[in-house]
């Protein structure tokens, strides 16, 4: 297990929450559960969580891959994860501050360059 910043933490907690509105496996638990948890308790359930989401929303196809997943750099032979896509978008999140296991990528990715244009406007 990766170390969790308190970026993906935040993000973790909020995919299960989203999560549990419509899957059964989520519902029984509570926020209290959520906001004790601790980083492997975020890593062995939010990960589902946030890996559900971002394929949802993103509109993923089987061989495409979320951010969750994504890999650092393009993998020269084109494998899950190392796609020019999937890399540019975990890039694009980053370079914004962004965790990888934001559960609405596009639009964390939308609110985050909301606030960076306000700010340069100031």
């Amino acid at each position: 297990m990766d170390a969790l910043t308190d970026a993906d933490r935040e993000a973790l907690r909020r995919a299960m929450r989203m999560k549990r509105e419509f899957d059964p496996r989520y519902r029984d638990v509570t926020d209290v559960e959520i906001d004790a948890a601790d980083d492997e308790w975020l890593w062995s359930y939010g990960i589902g969580a946030s890996f559900g989401l971002q394929l949802n929303r993103l509109q993923l196809k089987p061989w495409q891959c979320p951010p969750c997943h994504a890999d650092d750099e393009v993998s020269p032979k084109g494998e899950y994860g190392g796609m020019p896509e999937e890399v540019s978008l975990l890039k694009r999140m980053r370079a914004l501050g962004l965790s990888r296991f934001e559960p609405d990528p596009l639009a964390a990715i939308d609110a985050a360059e909301a606030k960076a244009a306000r700010a340069a406007s100031k």
